[in-house]
């Protein structure tokens, strides 16, 4: 079974874009995924990979340039796609950036929709915590980074961050 959780991936990376004269920061994740054949007993799990992107204005990414002990950044626009192989970077933000033509991203990141957070912590001064981007309604708290996270050093997690 290639994964029954949503915090997993195989790749993390940040792309850039302007739209409409706006600078927007993209993270991509490409991860593993899947569903059942029969979700009622759980039976014939079926995996594919996906490529989940959220999509933050500059000033909310701009929160990850001096990170604290806890910090949030949170966003309304996601998307994602799923195949049985992972598409270019460029075919992503291509295929994004065509999407965003349809309906206005200023008005997707500014509105009540569903939002997603995520949730870094600075635990010490060179070691970082985190989750990859979940729905409001998770249970997840930042507070509750303790046993289930993802860490790296701090000099790794600049490296993934776009100034």
């Amino acid at each position: 079974m290639m994964s029954e959780t949503d915090q997993n991936f195989i790749s993390l990376q940040t792309k850039t874009f302007i739209y409409k004269g706006e600078k927007y920061f993209a993270l991509v994740i490409n991860k593993y995924s899947g569903r059942y054949k029969y979700p009622a007993i759980k039976e014939d799990w079926m995996p594919y990979k996906q490529t989940n992107v959220f999509v933050f204005s500059s000033n909310e990414y701009s929160k990850l340039y001096n990170l604290t002990k806890n910090t949030l950044l949170e966003t309304t626009y996601a998307d994602y796609g799923t195949s049985d192989k992972f598409e270019s970077d460029d075919t992503v933000l291509f295929n994004i950036i065509s999407r965003l033509e349809n309906k206005s991203i200023v008005d997707k990141i500014e509105s009540d929709d569903l939002t997603y957070k995520f949730y870094v912590k600075l635990s010490d001064p060179t070691t970082v915590k985190f989750l990859l981007p979940i729905p409001r309604f998770s249970s997840y708290k930042i507070s509750e980074i303790t046993d289930k996270y993802f860490e790296t050093s701090l000099e790794n997690f600049n490296k993934f961050i776009i100034k």
